[in-house]
């Protein structure tokens, strides 16, 4: 089916101020097991499966080793926009032309590492290669900002995204080279997200999500125990006992508390845009602040959950998946927010062609949902997400655990990255602020001199002097 090539929707406003911060501290790490993938062929291959680098489903849940931050030796933080402290890019392809042979088209993909570029490896990169010919070289964001030099096709998060448009470093999807046809399946009403205008087209969404540790919350509960499963519980310390676990950001913390306070999904950056908005938000915040443990990850927050510092925790998708699946905790899936990536095209590719190529098959629901069948992010596209209906190594019903099925998907709210472009350098500091104690983020300055020293009182009548 024919489609006119649209876009994922970021008009970006010329004066948008995204934050220098904005992916290692929000965005899910899809890395996994952290371990360096190399995308080379035969033996470098083999020998990463035998470190057990390939394997993707989830390791048991024990002691909260299944979290990020703070992290175990060879697995990367978990917001993604990548975090991979220690993690070298993927090793370049070796050629793959012998004496004699025509060359095949290559394209140079820049996406992440771990458990979500093994999936993508095997899902993704090895089917588009045997299926179209092109020679596909991978290599893994860095640590803490993504290089688009060098690159063709590139998978970035929305914020990522949004900068990268704002400066005219990718192309705009009216810009790519026959810019026609997306798939064959769904048109753009198929995509989740408005696909109108920008550059880029969505892939995949992950989480954040609040998860509870009902044995906890049930020793302080005593017999007025329920479960809880509402966003509002989040705020409802008197009915569900025990300390949150949060991660240590303005980001998704502020929209919990307002759909928590009622706040309807979509009015939430409505609501948050506005004075009173943020001022409600910050107003939670300090009736809860005893309730808080501020935790810098989701390896923290799970930790926090197993030894019962606190009976609640917000973290991320992924990592949620791994200890659901072996544990006793529960999710509350109300008032999840969901991210996702999207892939674009470098302005600086000399290889557009053969990006686009690239990007139209990595679309595909089929190969979609068979990534999403080994690493279990949402697929952006209705059609793929029917088709991820169980984990390809675990048997496991995915429905319940993509952010993108019919069921969670209706359950949350879209990550807002022009909310977050706009108002973002504002919240950040009023947050920081509230950290210190400083109210309604106002500072008052210190005086610039020591004040006089007081006047000796007057002499009493009569006195000597």
């Amino acid at each position: 089916m024919a489609l006119t090539l649209l876009a994922v929707g970021f008009a970006v406003p010329a004066s948008a101020q995204v934050p220098a911060t904005t992916g290692p501290d929000v965005i899910e790490d899809l890395t996994g097991s952290g371990q360096p993938k190399s995308d080379g062929q035969g033996a470098a291959r083999s020998e990463g499966r035998a470190r057990g680098e390939r394997t993707v489903a989830p390791a048991p849940a024990s002691g909260g080793a299944a979290g990020p931050s703070g992290t175990t030796a060879g697995e990367a933080d978990e917001p993604v926009e990548a975090r991979e402290e220690g993690v070298p890019p993927v090793e370049a392809k070796p050629g793959n032309e012998r004496a004699g042979e025509a060359e095949k088209p290559a394209v140079v993909v820049g996406s992440w590492a771990g458990a979500y570029g093994a999936a993508q490896q095997e899902a993704v990169i090895e089917p588009i290669e045997q299926q179209t010919g092109i020679a596909i070289e991978r290599r893994a964001h860095g640590s803490n900002a993504v290089d688009l030099d060098g690159t063709d096709a590139v998978e970035l998060g929305q914020e990522q995204l949004l900068t990268a448009c704002r400066d005219g470093r990718v192309l705009r999807l009216s810009d790519w080279p026959d810019a026609g046809e997306v798939s064959r399946d769904g048109g753009s009403d198929d995509f989740l997200v408005d696909v109108s205008e920008g550059c880029g087209l969505p892939s995949f969404a992950w989480s954040s999500l609040l998860i509870a540790n009902p044995k906890a919350m049930q020793k302080l509960a005593g017999r007025g125990y329920r479960e809880p499963g509402r966003i509002g519980d989040l705020i409802d310390v008197k009915r569900y006992p025990g300390k949150r676990a949060l991660l240590r950001q303005p980001r998704r913390v502020l929209e919990m508390m307002l759909l928590a306070d009622g706040v309807a999904r979509g009015e939430v950056y409505k609501v948050l845009a506005t004075r009173e908005g943020e001022d409600r938000a910050f107003e939670l915040l300090d009736e809860m602040k005893s309730s808080i443990v501020w935790v810098s990850g989701s390896r923290d927050a799970f930790a926090a959950l197993d030894e019962e510092r606190a009976t609640m925790a917000m973290t991320f998708s992924g990592r949620a998946f791994r200890r659901l699946i072996a544990s006793d905790l529960r999710p509350i899936w109300d008032g999840h927010i969901m991210s996702y990536s999207a892939w674009a095209v470098p302005k600086a590719s000399a290889r557009r062609d053969v990006a686009v190529r690239f990007i139209r098959a990595a679309v595909e629901p089929e190969t979609m949902a068979a990534q999403a069948r080994l690493w279990p992010y949402g697929p952006m596209r209705r059609s793929a997400v029917q088709q991820a209906r169980r984990h390809t190594l675990l048997g496991t019903e995915l429905d319940v655990f993509l952010p993108t099925s019919e069921l969670r998907f209706a359950q949350g709210v879209v990550f807002d990255a022009w909310f977050w472009s706009k108002h973002g350098s504002r919240l950040e500091r009023r947050f920081e602020d509230w950290l210190e104690g400083v109210p309604m983020g106002i500072r008052v300055p210190p005086p610039r001199k020591a004040p006089p020293a007081p006047l000796p009182p007057p002499p009493r009548p009569g006195s000597a002097g």
